[in-house]
């Protein structure tokens, strides 16, 4: 599958958009590779893109080594040109993904 990350957004254009994917039941987020205990230093390293999808839509694919499980999306603002603890939320959600 492809795009199974989404966000519906009023600005479009937007192009500094990025989720941070955590698993819901251990609070540990994705980093690219695996999932790790969270650390403000490795921010860079939780970022995963939207791209812009047309209209107000944002998208991503989910990462193909992710495990099938419940995590928590949560879609950030980058406000500078590399990502920060302090980029603002736009939204978050839960996700069941299951991998093919």
């Amino acid at each position: 599958m492809a795009n199974e990350i989404r966000l519906t957004h009023t600005t479009s254009g937007q192009t500094d958009l990025y989720a941070v994917i955590r698993d819901e039941s251990t609070t540990k987020v994705w980093d690219g590779t695996g999932m790790v205990t969270w650390n403000d230093a490795n921010i860079t390293t939780y970022k995963v893109q939207l791209v812009d999808g047309g209209g107000d839509l944002y998208t991503a694919d989910a990462p193909s080594n992710l495990a099938s499980g419940t995590y928590r999306v949560c879609i950030y603002d980058a406000i500078a040109a590399t990502v920060a603890i302090t980029d603002p939320l736009v939204d978050s959600y839960d996700w069941v993904h299951v991998r093919a």
